[in-house]
């Protein structure tokens, strides 16, 4: 099942993050300060209750080469727990963030 994430979601969040990335702890406190609290959007896949999967959305203004600004999403830390992996997960959660 793809939903958004909600903020009591933070500590299952952390631990995937954790596991694939391998980032220190005042990283992640860092981004769930800045991004997940702010302006980020988290898309997340579950399985039976538990996150296997997420994909995190930060907005961002681009400029291109004639200095046209457009709103674009950034897709940032996009992981699957390695057990859920060859599901198609993210291809679905991707799909979703485009729509």
């Amino acid at each position: 099942m793809i939903t958004f994430a909600v903020e009591d979601n933070i500590p299952e969040l952390k631990n995937i993050w954790k596991e694939i990335f391998h980032d220190e702890d005042w990283y992640l406190e860092l981004f769930f300060h800045t991004y997940f609290e702010r302006n980020a959007s988290t898309l997340v896949y579950k399985v039976d209750g538990l996150i296997v999967s997420m994909l995190h959305m930060i907005p961002f203004l681009f400029k291109d080469s004639n200095l046209c600004e457009k709103k674009v999403l950034y897709f940032y830390a996009l992981a699957t727990l390695p057990e859920h992996r060859g599901l198609g997960i993210m291809e679905q959660l991707m799909k979703r963030a485009k729509e």
